[in-house]
């Protein structure tokens, strides 16, 4: 038996993923205890792990900063953001990790990239420790920008010279003063100081990082400081805890049959969601509802909904009534606020979308093809590498003409190229480690701590 210690950031799309991980773990037989903020303590506990609070905001389960102070923009706001969420809390953090290694004494740290605590215990105390990157990959590299730049990749010399520029400027000059309160908890644990940006140490320091998703939608790097593994699709398990936001959840529709019945008539069946974090729908549903759901003929009278696209809609925390009042609703729309996207992907034609990596990754992994409008968080970041991918457009705007989407839906579905593109992504996240392997991944980090890898799994994928 393997004694693994999991900590987590208190948001639902970093905890979820590293679920799946953990419920092959605990029914593999081996000791799973979590850290992680009071409001998932009941999932945590759900997939046989032992559920312990960890104190400090990271895993208070609020938001994160950018959401809950009403998104101040700019360069105030990404160094508000980035100190409320991951600096302020951190020492209470390392404390809590600190006293849960020595009560727990693990043969393996296992934490996602937003919880910093974990990784830089761990490597103060020489245990091994795997990374679960959630979000596309954010490791700095020479050949890209710094992660949320939207910056492309670049193998040129120029290119070169100008990310490291602005890597080194970044946490050297931008972001100096959060930079040197990092390094200050990095050297109270007797660790030297790390000129890399804080947010990539949670990998730097790892022995290996899972890379949700995979290679084909990634950046290429010729200087990973650690080795990654890109694993596939890390569904969270169906524990009766609510949906899952990542990949929609929720109950079946009794509409739902409408949807493989307007493809059979020929019509196209478009879903439309912003996720649970950026849910305010005059960014993204209104002006796509206004955009799809009102067809006209091609001499520009409205035409019967049954001749154009079926709209489906997902409004997460907002009631569906007040979005949309059921007077005035368009006939080719479907409204709920959450839904079961294993149900609906594999009747959709185009997933409409603000860039949730999760989301981005269950369309891809049903070889939907996509069109993405984000550009908070991580979702320029999703975008970009969707568009680069060939899998669908990418926007590069949170707040989208109607005109502009229906323009994108468009193209989209008369290039053949977007779902033959999205087809082979959905082909390689078929044949990635999945939640197995990555397990398996990290018993095998665990065997340099125990010389043995535990029952149940051995070896790497």
């Amino acid at each position: 038996m393997t004694r693994v210690l999991v900590t987590t950031a208190s948001m639902a799309g970093h905890l979820r993923p590293v679920s799946a991980v953990v419920r092959e773990l605990t029914s593999a037989g081996h000791d799973v205890v979590w850290a992680t903020g009071p409001d998932y303590l009941a999932e945590v506990t759900a997939v046989g792990a032992r559920a312990v609070a960890m104190g400090g905001e990271e895993a208070s389960g609020g938001r994160p900063a950018t959401v809950r102070q009403g998104r101040v923009s700019g360069v105030v706001g990404l160094r508000h953001a980035l100190d409320e969420v991951f600096l302020r809390p951190l020492p209470a953090a390392v404390a809590a990790v600190q006293r849960l290694v020595d009560e727990v004494r693990p043969d393996v740290v296992l934490a996602d990239q937003g919880c910093l605590a974990g990784p830089l215990v761990a490597e103060a105390r020489d245990l091994p420790r795997v990374t679960v990157s959630v979000s596309p990959l954010g490791l700095a590299s020479v050949d890209t920008g710094p992660f949320g730049s939207g910056l492309p990749p670049t193998a040129t010399r120029h290119g070169h010279f100008r990310n490291r520029l602005l890597n080194r400027v970044l946490p050297g000059v931008v972001l100096a003063d959060l930079q040197r309160r990092a390094n200050d908890v990095r050297t109270g644990l007797g660790l030297a100081p790390l000129p890399e940006l804080f947010l990539d140490w949670s990998m730097r320091v790892a022995d290996r990082v899972l890379a949700v998703g995979v290679e084909a939608l990634e950046y290429p790097r010729s200087d990973l400081p650690v080795p990654v593994t890109f694993v596939g699709v890390l569904p969270a398990p169906a524990t009766g805890g609510g949906a899952t936001p990542a990949t929609g959840g929720g109950a079946t529709p009794a509409w739902l049959a409408d949807l493989p019945a307007a493809r059979a008539a020929g019509r196209p069946v478009l879903l439309v969601t912003q996720g649970t974090v950026t849910t305010d729908p005059r960014n993204l549903v209104l002006p796509a509802v206004a955009g799809l759901a009102t067809p006209s003929d091609p001499a520009g009278r409205h035409a019967p909904a049954e001749w154009g696209p079926l709209v489906v809609v997902t409004t997460a925390d907002r009631d569906p009534d007040e979005v949309f009042p059921p007077a005035s609703r368009p006939r080719g729309l479907r409204v709920a606020r959450t839904l079961p996207f294993d149900a609906v992907l594999p009747h959709t034609d185009v997933l409409v979308t603000n860039g949730g990596y999760g989301g981005v990754l269950a369309a891809l992994a049903a070889g939907v093809p996509l069109v993405v409008a984000g550009t908070t968080e991580d979702k320029l970041e999703v975008g970009n590498r969707v568009a680069r991918a060939g899998c669908g457009v990418a926007l590069r705007t949170d707040r989208p003409g109607e005109r502009e989407l229906a323009a994108a839906v468009h193209r989209v579905r008369a290039d053949p190229a977007f779902r033959e593109r999205a087809r082979a992504v959905a082909r390689d996240l078929a044949a990635a480690p999945g939640p197995a392997g990555a397990a398996a991944l990290v018993l095998e980090a665990a065997a340099r701590h125990t010389g043995a890898i535990g029952p149940g799994m051995s070896g790497s994928p």
